[in-house]
């Protein structure tokens, strides 16, 4: 007899011995879940106050919508410039003061100018590359978009070079 011949008859010698592999136990039938308990009806909801528009927005969104003015005057004004610029009364709104004289993103000149202060206090393309080269660890761009205007090309036209100077090696 050949080996294959062998190493069947081998295998069906063994399987009379031990018999058929074992097999599953039944699973046992599931049981439904119960139904949940009934929930209590919601609370009316108050009234909507009749308030100005400006009320209605948080005081939150009201020192984003005036950090997005400075960063797109791109220079120092005064309260009552961004009053004009973006409709926002902020002297009548002493925590909403407070939050933009505390605000990272906000220099303040001499206690009455304001302008937009972004991270990397760079402004072309030269300081972007003497920043990138004293920071060896590296820098998210998401630090660096709010610098200047085209730092996103600029990046960009970095990123190719330092590609083709890579496959020039």
């Amino acid at each position: 007899m050949d080996e294959l011949k062998k190493a069947q008859l081998s295998f069906l010698a063994r399987y009379e011995k031990k018999g058929p592999p074992p097999t599953a136990a039944p699973r046992p039938t599931p049981v439904p879940p119960k139904p949940a308990p009934a929930l209590a009806p919601a609370p009316p909801k108050p009234a909507p106050a009749q308030a100005r528009p400006e009320a209605l927005l948080t005081d939150q969104r009201l020192l984003y919508d005036i950090i997005n003015y400075l960063k797109e005057v791109d220079r120092a004004v005064t309260i009552e410039e961004i009053t004009s610029g973006t409709g926002i009364d902020v002297l009548s709104n002493s925590e909403l003061l407070e939050s933009l004289k505390t605000n990272p993103k906000v220099g303040i000149v001499e206690g009455r100018w304001y302008s937009f202060k972004p991270t990397y206090d760079i402004t072309n393309k030269q300081e972007l590359w003497s920043l990138i080269a004293e920071t060896p660890q590296g820098i998210e761009s998401s630090e660096l978009k709010d610098s200047y205007k085209n730092i996103v090309q600029d990046v960009r036209v970095g990123q190719t070079l330092v590609k083709v100077l890579l496959c020039a090696h």
